[in-house]
């Protein structure tokens, strides 16, 4: 079932009538929808909340990320392979690099 919106206009014009419905586009690509569409402002706010969390985690550090992220100093990569997804994964799934 689909909804709509009704939008009133003027009083000499009929109402807008807008189905509601979902944007792939708009949720995988928000700031080249905000392009497409003229939402300047919207746009605006995205690139803001971006660089903001851009500029808290370089502020904050990798440490922030306590041991999720290496807060120990030692960063941890898991490479996919069929063993290391296994319970007994063997030795060599866990690669250290130290930062």
């Amino acid at each position: 079932m689909t909804v709509y919106s009704v939008f009133d206009r003027r009083l000499d014009e009929a109402p807008a009538v807008v189905p509601d419905r979902f944007s792939w586009f708009a949720a995988l690509l928000p700031p080249l929808y905000g392009l497409v569409h003229g939402l300047w402002l919207g746009l605006v706010l995205w690139v803001l909340a971006v660089a903001a969390i851009v500029a808290g985690g370089l502020w904050l550090g990798a440490e922030a990320g306590g041991p999720l992220e290496g807060g120990d100093g030692v960063m941890r990569q898991r490479v996919a392979s069929p063993a290391c997804t296994s319970l007994t994964s063997s030795p060599g799934c866990s690669r250290i690099a130290h930062t």
